[in-house]
């Protein structure tokens, strides 16, 4: 993110503090199409970014301006717009916005402002509405009934797009440093969930599960939807690969170690 981002921000940036959800492109303004929604929260962590590294209190102003303005949405469980492809409908992304940004407000304020660590209990909390607890039968007829794939930790990404996604690895690292100062391990345990479900299907070798070595799908039917239940979409994105690193990465430089137990991934401090 550049200067001209936060510029732009400033110009758009409603008294209220809301930051919009769509913008049109080919407007050299910018101009605003569609404030209703949540997908302004994920300017936050970017305002607060700007603060520290220019040390200049506007866009700290803006980003605590922005976190108060969606504060209603988180309490009262109505997030919506963050993927263009799914207009105004609730999403697991726009869940994933919210936690990064109200950790890092809580970050940003320790001590000053609790309602962030709050928030961000919450936004947590609605997320893992959309993130499975239990393993669904496949038939062993289908590939991922084949190689045993476990749905526990999967996210569904919406109602309106009804497939199991990785992209809740996004939100990782904010959500195991949530479980420290929520002191609550459940956070973790369904971060660890997360991160050992996507681990399960990555190709080995050329051929592995109709892929090339390193492929990881972009979606992965749990259901009868777009796709017959058990299927795997036959698309490897670079987000899919790239957050699976992300999330490797952020552990192995944190010092946190993955063991196998009991057919799962346990995470303890080195």
């Amino acid at each position: 993110m550049g200067l001209a981002h936060l510029q732009y921000l400033a110009k758009i940036q409603r008294a209220d503090g809301s930051l919009g959800t769509y913008y049109d492109s080919d407007d050299v303004q910018g101009k605003v199409l569609r404030w209703e929604g949540s997908g302004g929260l994920i300017w936050i962590p970017f305002l607060l970014l700007a603060a520290r590294r220019w040390a200049e209190s506007e866009w700290m102003d803006r980003a605590i301006a922005a976190g108060r303005y969606y504060e209603p949405s988180v309490r009262a469980g109505y997030l919506f717009g963050a993927p263009e492809d799914v207009d105004m409908s609730p999403t697991s992304e726009d869940g994933y916005n919210a936690i990064i940004a109200y950790v890092h407000l809580y970050e940003e304020q320790c001590g000053q402002e609790e309602s962030w660590l709050d928030l961000a209990k919450l936004s947590a909390n609605w997320t893992m509405t959309f993130r499975f607890v239990e393993n669904l039968r496949f038939s062993p007829e289908t590939l991922l009934g084949a190689y045993d794939f476990r749905t526990r930790g999967a996210d569904l990404a919406s109602p309106a797009n009804n497939h199991l996604h990785s992209y809740g690895l996004i939100a990782l690292p904010e959500m195991l440093r949530l479980a420290e100062y929520a002191n609550d391990d459940y956070y973790r345990q369904r971060t660890q969930d997360n991160l050992a479900c996507f681990l399960q299907l990555i190709a080995r070798r050329d051929g592995d599960f109709n892929a090339q070595r390193g492929m990881v799908s972009e979606r992965y039917y749990q259901t009868d939807w777009a796709q017959a239940k058990g299927k795997l979409l036959g698309l490897s994105h670079a987000w899919c690969i790239g957050l699976l690193l992300y999330a490797c990465e952020h552990l192995l430089d944190q010092g946190i170690e993955l063991v196998a137990q009991d057919g799962l991934l346990a995470s303890n401090r080195a």
